[in-house]
């Protein structure tokens, strides 16, 4: 390392060929790694506890992922909305621009307000996943969701597309099963 001729600056470094600095003898030793590694991973039960927090880039995905698919089933349940007469076209035009948990909550508004649902963990989601597309330094350190957070996420989601899907009662496979068996399974292998 301390023969090599860098450039001093960040771009330079990015516009410059760097060489191999690892000799075959290291390059060889950290292939040996990764294989035991993952075979490790393969073979061994990885526990975590329910506090963890996940810090991985990862996870940004996973957010801003999430969130874009419980927004699209609220857009298209509101297009259902619609297309069954079951609201009109002004108050489709006005609702269907709003921000998503005022979208959520005009679906949702008479299980709200009888305690039948909450939606504390989807305002957690989408707050997540705002800092997430405004990603900067700051959220970088608060992006590190502990895994019991992410399950009660996932948990009042499963809630909010069964009723849904008992709705629209669309012949499609059932995301809320669906979500359901990852739950269960993250919980059984990795807590």
């Amino acid at each position: 390392m301390e023969t090599m001729d860098l450039p001093n600056t960040a771009v330079g470094i990015l516009q410059s060929d760097i060489p191999d600095v690892l000799t075959d003898e290291t390059l060889n030793k950290i292939s040996n790694s990764w294989y035991q590694s993952q075979l490790k991973a393969k073979t061994i039960k990885h526990k975590f506890g329910f506090s963890h927090k996940i810090d991985s880039i990862e996870i940004l995905g996973h957010l801003n992922n999430f969130g874009f698919f419980i927004e699209t089933l609220i857009n298209r349940h509101l297009l259902f909305l619609k297309q069954t007469n079951e609201i009109d076209e002004f108050s489709y035009a006005r609702i269907s621009v709003a921000k998503v948990m005022e979208r959520i909550i005009y679906l949702f508004k008479d299980d709200l307000s009888i305690g039948k649902i909450h939606i504390n963990e989807i305002v957690n989601l989408f707050s997540l996943r705002n800092k997430t597309v405004h990603f900067t330094p700051d959220n970088a350190q608060v992006l590190k969701p502990r895994i019991s957070e992410l399950i009660q996420i996932w948990k009042q989601c499963v809630k909010l597309i069964k009723k849904l899907e008992n709705r629209e009662e669309f012949n499609e496979e059932k995301f809320s099963v669906r979500l359901t068996n990852h739950i269960k399974e993250i919980q059984e292998r990795w807590n």
